[in-house]
């Protein structure tokens, strides 16, 4: 599945130059790349360019390119293995996560704008927090029924905090004396939605 990694920070730290080491590892094991730039990047002319000296041929895009068409016309040309783009704004970046995300399954809809702003905020954020937050969320309603009035967040978090770097699963256990999840995880089945 096609996976879209939006980066931004201030001026001068590192963007296109990781951007071009990025263009370089894929050329270098013998992957097609696509490089982009914005017209309104006024440092060159058909280069992505960084202030470190490294530079690469790129497309330039205006705010009337149809970005989906020209990457897909070239990927029919010869299959690309990454689209790199400098100095995209974060709703050029939306359509292409839209238009490049297979069977329709991302819509342009206030999630996506979430999504990307979550991802923004948080450089390395994996999808699999939501999975985490799920299993985290079912370990804490488990110690709270078995701890009853004596639950409190932060008695919990501390627990968590004191099980230390272990999958949910493990805390779970821990936490609550319950292998559910962990045999779930062993038979394949899990882990399974929350019990009531």
């Amino acid at each position: 599945m096609a996976k879209l990694y939006f980066y931004y920070a201030s001026m001068n730290a590192g963007k296109s130059s990781s951007l071009l080491q990025a263009d370089f590892n894929y050329r270098e094991r013998g992957m097609r790349t696509m490089v982009w730039t914005a017209s309104l990047d006024t440092r060159s002319t058909g280069l992505v360019q960084s202030r470190i000296g490294l530079e690469a041929e790129a497309h330039r895009y205006t705010d009337t390119t149809d970005l989906w068409h020209a990457i897909m016309a070239a990927h029919g040309e010869a299959p690309l293995d990454c689209v790199l783009v400098d100095e995209a704004h974060r709703t050029q970046a939306g359509d292409l996560h839209v238009n490049w995300t297979p069977r329709g399954w991302m819509r342009r809809d206030p999630l996506l704008g979430f999504e990307q702003h979550l991802y923004l905020r948080q450089p390395g954020y994996g999808a699999s927090y939501v999975t985490g937050g799920r299993l985290l969320e079912e370990a804490m309603a488990e110690r709270a029924r078995q701890l009853g009035e004596g639950f409190t967040m932060r008695r919990f978090f501390d627990e968590v905090n004191a099980a230390g770097m272990i999958p949910v699963s493990l805390i779970y256990w821990e936490l609550t004396g319950d292998d559910r999840m962990v045999r779930e995880l062993k038979d394949g089945q899990g882990p399974l939605p929350f019990r009531n």
